[in-house]
């Protein structure tokens, strides 16, 4: 059974007819996907963006991570020097406590030679007797 060309040309429009509906899903669907590719070209220049942003912040934390060492390595020189002072201080109050230890066995020698003196120069009548 053999088809005529009008009967080819009527299923022809048919299908057609038919397939219109989906070319235009397909058309609508097309479309969409152009979107979608726009907003994700949008959505990567921005993640772009962003990543600049972390690296700028990478570096400045970076800076900032020298300028603590730097802060740290002074502190510990000024913790050092601080050790010192603090050790010379010691001894100088050392110093000073045996000086006045010193000090104070001088003057109690020298006041026990006046006392001697005194007593000596009042047995031999030289000086009057303390009353």
């Amino acid at each position: 059974m053999a088809l005529s060309n009008e009967d080819l040309m009527a299923i022809s429009g048919l299908l057609d007819t038919k397939l219109d509906p989906i070319n235009n899903r397909l058309g609508t669907l097309e479309n969409k996907f152009d979107v979608l590719e726009n907003k994700f070209d949008t959505f990567g220049k921005r993640l772009g963006t962003l990543e600049n942003r972390f690296d700028s912040l990478e570096n400045r934390f970076g800076t900032l991570e020298s300028r603590f060492d730097s802060l740290e390595n002074r502190f510990d020189t000024l913790e050092f020097k601080q050790d010192i002072t603090h050790k010379k201080l010691n001894d100088l109050i050392l110093d000073f406590k045996i000086a006045e230890r010193d000090t104070n066995r001088s003057f109690k020698l020298i006041a026990d030679t006046q006392e001697t003196i005194i007593t000596v120069l009042q047995g031999k009548g030289i000086l009057p007797k303390a009353l």
